[in-house]
């Protein structure tokens, strides 16, 4: 018997509309499954075009934020855009530095260090904005929670325009314009854009909705977007859709020498590559270096010095990954050591020897590694720094909230989020945040899950389907790519192949055959499934294009074998000498 790496949860097949005919039902139900159900709102998933996109005046304060800007520009008022240090606030504070010079403004950037100053507008750093001259702060992908900063700004001469996409807390900052659709009394038709998306909004409402613009900072736009982890659907999907085009025939000079240093220029980039290899580059220096370089790399004009600073972005990123990997096992080695799993709903682990740019990767980790919530904290003195990543059934930020009078500073989404914290709070923390979670998360909850769309017939494994699934790229968080499961398959043929045989190439059959299946890091199954007559199989349905073959194959996800059979055989054969001993 070979179990399952996941608790499998099964969706159903419910009625859907067939008039539409276009389309395999299996699609159409997994568009009913998002929210997808009529003509148009079909149409729109599967053509996002540009003009789609919603009017940026629709966000609250946008006119009042364009008046003021326009006033800087023409009255030559210096303007600093206050970024942010991760892929969303880099990306973001690039296409209004761009946007801003080509429009002739006095303009710079400021962004924070994760290390020595943390996330969004800090006093300091507002003195120094000030003293070097400048009239208007305009704050991306922050400054949402930044009350007594902006008040500093406004008492020393300098308006504030705030556009973030983060939750607001009850009291807003008193800034001269908040551009946020999570506002309450926003009424933007779409809540979930990235730090990213709102500040093309802005770009584009400064240029009187010219299209051009949209088309000229969509590779950006499209890899903060990805890289933040918000909803791929709606304005996020017509963003990211268009924006991979953008993003693989760029004219950006930085991100074509990243391209180059990682030899990926004719590699076709979609939001899997984003996601883990050029998102965790221009990180790494946010997070143990500094963001500026990244900012540069992105803004500089001069091929070679795009080069110099890609090179430092690599570098910088190994430097990344032997830290991280430090943490995480230190991390484990204390919850391995000093947590009752059995008690223990949220995971609350603090060191004085970590550094505070990593610790949200290594959070991400252990919910994978222990399926519960996360929060690590990297102690510096008196005050400690946290991020914590979070499961789907436990609302990070909505707990926050709750124990807020721990906390120094708080801010975030509903699975990931960031903390200022004494550091006399954290065992209240680790008491309180788990008193709360002990009737928020179930035993069920903690269990590692695997979701599975529908489960699929033998007839609808085929190459129709496999290409009509590729409509719903790109795939992401909000629209993963779609996971199957069918049962009963037999194994025909069965091969390790890759590097160390880590990898499981399989003929699959059922009453028809063959089908081609890839599994990988499932080499080490090779030796069970020899003996498995039957084989039940989680699994995304691809097309497999190779030397001018084109077919579909499964990659499995997970797979479970309820008997061996030698489990079999053994059975049998106790059943049959039982029978002669009871004769």
């Amino acid at each position: 018997m070979i179990e399952s790496n996941y608790v499998w949860q099964v969706g159903e097949f419910q009625d859907i509309n067939t008039y539409n005919n276009m389309f395999h039902p299996v699609v159409l139900q997994l568009l009913k499954n998002r929210g997808i159900e009529t003509t148009e709102e079909i149409n729109r998933f599967i053509n996002p075009t540009l003009d789609l996109l919603y009017n940026p005046l629709l966000l609250k304060d946008m006119a009042k934020a364009v008046k003021r800007i326009n006033t800087a520009i023409n009255k030559r008022h210096k303007i600093t855009i206050y970024g942010d240090y991760d892929v969303d606030g880099i990306t973001s504070c690039c296409i209004l530095v761009k946007l801003l010079r080509k429009m002739g403004a006095d303009v710079n950037y400021y962004i924070p260090s994760r290390q020595h100053e943390g996330y969004g507008l800090n006093l300091e750093a507002v003195k120094k904005i000030s003293n070097e001259g400048t009239r208007l702060i305009i704050t991306v992908d922050n400054g949402i929670g930044s009350y007594e900063e902006v008040e500093l700004a406004k008492s020393l001469g300098m308006d504030v325009i705030i556009t973030d996409h983060h939750e607001p807390q009850e009291m807003l900052p008193n800034a001269y314009a908040i551009i946020d659709p999570k506002q309450n009394d926003c009424n933007y038709p779409f809540k979930n854009l990235a730090g990213v998306g709102v500040a093309l909004k802005l770009a584009h409402a400064l240029t009187d909705m010219n299209p051009d613009t949209i088309k000229e900072y969509l590779d950006l736009a499209t890899l903060g977007t990805v890289a933040d982890m918000v909803p791929i659907l709606d304005e996020n999907r017509i963003i990211v859709k268009n924006g991979l085009n953008f993003l693989n025939n760029t004219k950006n000079k930085g991100l074509n020498a990243i391209y180059s240093k990682l030899n990926i220029k004719d590699t076709q980039l979609d939001t899997g590559k984003i996601s883990f290899i050029l998102a965790p580059r221009l990180n790494a220096v946010g997070r143990i270096s500094d963001a500026a370089i990244a900012v540069e790399l992105l803004l500089t004009e001069d091929d070679v010095h795009a080069a110099e600073l890609a090179e430092t972005l690599e570098n910088v990123n190994k430097e990344r990954q032997a830290i991280e990997t430090k943490i995480f096992n230190e991390a484990r080695a204390i919850i391995d050591q000093n947590f009752d799993l059995n008690k223990e709903r949220v995971l609350v682990v603090s060191s004085p020897d970590w550094n505070p740019g990593v610790i949200g990767i290594v959070a991400s980790k252990l919910v994978e590694l222990y399926s519960r919530p996360c929060i690590l904290i990297a102690e510096e003195g008196k005050e400690g720094r946290g991020s914590g990543r979070s499961i789907s059934s436990f609302n990070l930020f909505e707990a926050l909230t709750r124990v807020s009078h721990l906390l120094k500073r708080y801010g975030g989404h509903e699975q990931a989020a960031g903390i200022l914290i004494d550091v006399n709070n954290i065992r209240d923390l680790r008491a309180e945040i788990n008193q709360l979670a002990n009737d928020l998360i179930t035993d069920d909850d903690l269990n590692r899950k695997l979701d599975i769309d529908v489960e699929l017939k033998e007839k609808d494994i085929n190459l129709e389907l496999a290409r009509q699934l590729e409509l719903l790229e790109p795939f992401g968080f909000g629209n993963p790519k779609p996971t199957f499961m069918c049962r009963d398959f037999s194994i025909q043929r069965l091969r390790t192949v890759g590097r160390g045989n880590k990898h499981l190439k399989m003929s699959l059959k059922k009453r028809k055959g063959p089908i081609s299946a890839i599994g990988f890091n499932f080499g080490p199954y090779k030796e069970d499934l020899d003996l498995a007559p039957y084989v039940d199989m989680a699994f995304h349905l691809e097309v497999n294009r190779w030397q001018g073959c084109v077919q579909h194959q499964l990659n499995i996800k997970d797979l479970k074998v309820p008997y061996l059979e030698d489990d079999l055989l053994y059975s049998i054969e106790s059943r049959y000498y039982d029978f002669f001993k009871n004769v």
